[in-house]
């Protein structure tokens, strides 16, 4: 994932390109899943899902005349022959001269993230490719099998589900509910999970119990449809009889229907599943 210093300038170059340009881009790189309703959303949803910066900058619709007017814009001198690769390398690689040490640094060395958020973000990737791996209609691959073994025998869940006609609660409790249910949601209502795994949209917190608390957010979707957004918090503990392995205590699960304007952020919306300042108190 790109840093805030990488999305900032990304940002300043991605300005360059004509607003259908930016909307195909943002396409190509969600898939089509999310829908935004003005360039500056656009921009941030393009920022959100790219992987990397030599990945954005390998992207088609980052034209040779988009670099060349950021490069020039910057004052940097170029030749009027050079190519797109060219100027890709001129943009990971050469120095600016406010800062000779660096240009536009997007090949540095990420700063260290601490454990417990580390091991959220590897979380939230693993458990939402499950769940979604058992959607027939998805392309992800299951890494292991789903079942009662990820959990605890005596797990809780409780889904609250909002939604234009109605307010509904579900509670389920023992390793087998719990994981039928989570796997239905995927493989006959059809949804697909797709999680902000930024830091402002998946933590992690682990206290001094050794109970590692995990908060997700992000956007819900079922075919080509964004039907709205979803948070969901866990509970996990080591399994000394599990290879001492995590495995999920409980869980909380809030979706709700509505029209996506902007990626979701934990404390931004109003989701009730995630009571995370009273959780880390």
């Amino acid at each position: 994932m790109l840093n805030e210093e990488e999305k900032e300038e990304f940002r300043r170059l991605l300005r360059y390109l004509p607003e259908k340009e930016l909307i195909l881009l943002k396409d190509t790189i969600t898939s089509k899943l999310i829908k935004t309703h003005s360039v500056e959303e656009t921009i941030d949803a393009i920022l959100t899902y790219t992987e990397s910066a030599s990945e954005l900058l390998s992207r088609k619709k980052i034209s040779r005349s988009c670099l060349f007017q950021y490069l020039a814009n910057k004052k940097v001198p170029l030749p009027g022959s050079a190519s797109k690769s060219d100027l890709v390398d001129k943009i990971l690689h050469s120095p600016n001269s406010s800062n000779p040490e660096k240009f536009f640094q997007l090949e540095k060395v990420p700063e260290k993230v601490p454990e417990e958020q580390n091991l959220a973000l590897q979380f939230a990737s693993w458990f939402y490719k499950q769940i979604n791996s058992n959607n027939p209609k998805s392309s992800q691959v299951q890494s292991e099998p789903w079942g009662p073994q990820h959990f605890w025998y005596d797990c809780k869940l409780v889904l609250t589900i909002k939604t234009a006609d109605e307010y509904r609660r579900e509670e389920y409790i023992d390793a087998n509910q719990v994981a039928e249910r989570l796997l239905n949601l995927a493989k006959d209502e059809l949804l697909i999970f797709n999680p902000n795994l930024e830091n402002f949209g998946t933590k992690g917190k682990l206290n001094k119990h050794g109970l590692m608390m995990v908060g997700v957010c992000g956007t819900l979707h079922q075919g080509s449809n964004c039907l709205g957004i979803f948070e969901q918090n866990f509970g996990l503990i080591r399994d000394p009889a599990f290879q001492n392995n995590w495995k999920i205590k409980y869980s909380n699960l809030f979706v709700q229907s509505k029209d996506v304007k902007q990626t979701p952020r934990l404390g931004q919306e109003s989701l009730e599943a995630l009571d995370w300042h009273t959780n880390n108190k």
